[in-house]
């Protein structure tokens, strides 16, 4: 896999309901990478990442995902395996405890059985929710229910991590802790690809390295996150001035890697 993009998508065409809402996407995200997606409500983002994480298939268009190709059932299984997703709004049995949610998504994902304990505990570790992992999920608050599905996201060390808006519901000093993760996550020796959906600059400015800027459907930007302004000014006020800029359709791009 680690001779590919982890994900290289190439006209990918999409819609509900008879309303087409991707048009023709076609963008690489680099192995090991961090990339943030960058999109505002309504732009397609979340049809894009339920293609990428294999629950919806697009009309048109090809996928790959570290060279395998999940139109493919063999592939498809492997790629699942391999795979840890956060939805926007994830939807479990709240009667479960953190634990035995943490290892209930881990079995979906047929991580070994004899693992499944010790890898549930050290996520729950890593999103501070050690304390509560015995706590039924529908006593949990807002930001520790958001907090326990990072950790059912990131278990058993999948290749592939998608999280569609992870800070959503934590507090500053929980987003900063999530950053944190993330920069633990990549200074690994066997980094994951994490593409991690927001549309806070802040939520992609000190840990992505590589953007892509979705809007009304089409890749406004993909490439480094240096390149996404002109200057390579990575301040959140800069990247956040590109973006907009970016939405208001002055340019589209697409930077290579270095």
């Amino acid at each position: 896999m680690d001779n590919h993009p982890a994900f290289s998508c190439t006209g990918i065409v999409a819609g509900y309901r008879r309303k087409e809402v991707l048009h023709g996407l076609s963008f690489d995200i680099p192995a090991h990478s961090i990339t943030g997606l960058l999109s505002p409500n309504g732009a397609g983002k979340s049809t894009l990442l339920r293609i990428l994480a294999n629950i919806a298939s697009p009309s048109a268009g090809e996928i790959r995902m570290g060279g395998l190709n999940p139109a493919l059932r063999s592939e498809r299984n492997d790629i699942r395996r391999n795979l840890g997703f956060l939805p926007q709004n994830f939807s479990v049995d709240e009667r479960m405890s953190v634990q035995e949610f943490v290892r209930y998504c881990l079995w979906m994902r047929e991580y070994p059985a004899a693992r499944r304990a010790e890898a549930a505990e050290s996520a729950i570790a890593a999103v501070g929710l050690e304390n509560s992992s015995d706590t039924r999920i529908k006593e949990l608050s807002g930001g520790m229910r958001q907090r326990a599905g990072i950790a059912a996201s990131i278990a058993g060390s999948p290749k592939f991590i998608i999280l569609d808006e992870p800070t959503a519901g934590l507090d500053p000093e929980q987003r900063y802790e999530f950053r944190q993760l993330l920069s633990r996550l990549r200074d690994q020796d066997d980094p994951p690809t994490i593409l991690l959906s927001t549309h806070l600059v802040e939520d992609v400015a000190s840990c992505a390295d590589h953007i892509l800027v979705l809007g009304e459907g089409t890749i406004r930007h993909s490439g480094p996150a240096r390149a996404l302004t002109d200057s390579g000014d990575r301040s959140i006020d800069a990247l956040e001035s590109a973006y907009r800029r970016l939405l208001s359709g002055m340019k589209n791009t697409t930077t290579p890697e270095a």
